[in-house]
């Protein structure tokens, strides 16, 4: 996502230092933008296309950021105000969170802190420790963005192969981290 954006957004103030810094801290603190966008809309789609404005909005007035200040706390403050558009165009359905509930939900971001942190920390070592075979289907599924099916005409398997391997794949990730989180080793 931030790739196309990075190469094409930007009102010529951001050279290519700031946008190395500006992709390391948006790194680290998307997750916590997406779980916003998320718990907001409800809708994995709307918060993707959200999140995609957000990253780009942010991009924009990268050159005007107050680095004194948490990049979270500014990100989050601008995917509420991009919330907030989304709120407005879809007012008259019911299913959009009051603006009250959206203030609330970047609050409770903003003081949180990351859930999954320690689990994303300890997710490489766990894909590295996997064969070979189970790699690659993780990299074309999440990496490459295919679905089951495609997976399957380049691997030559079933599409329900295909989807029971990553099952079992993402179990055995599961399992790895979780030994890591509680002491014990590979």
């Amino acid at each position: 996502m931030l790739v196309g954006l990075i190469g094409t957004a930007g009102n010529g103030r951001v050279g290519m230092k700031d946008r190395e810094r500006f992709l390391a801290l948006y790194e680290e603190h998307g997750p916590q933008v997406r779980g916003f966008l998320l718990a907001a809309t409800g809708c994995p789609h709307q918060a993707d296309d959200l999140q995609q404005n957000v990253a780009r909005v942010l991009l924009e007035k990268f050159a005007d950021y107050d680095e004194t200040r948490p990049f979270r706390c500014w990100a989050l403050g601008i995917a509420r105000l991009e919330t907030l558009k989304w709120r407005q165009r879809l007012a008259r359905r019911r299913e959009v969170l009051s603006i009250e509930a959206i203030d609330l939900l970047q609050a409770a971001c903003q003081d949180e802190a990351d859930p999954f942190a320690e689990r994303r920390e300890r997710l490489p070592a766990c894909v590295a420790a996997l064969p070979e075979q189970s790699r690659r289907l993780l990299s074309l599924r999440y990496e490459r963005g295919l679905a089951a099916k495609e997976i399957a005409g380049n691997v030559g398997r079933t599409a329900a192969a295909v989807d029971m391997a990553l099952s079992r794949i993402r179990r055995l990730l599961r399992d790895c981290i979780d030994r890591k989180l509680n002491g014990g080793g590979p």
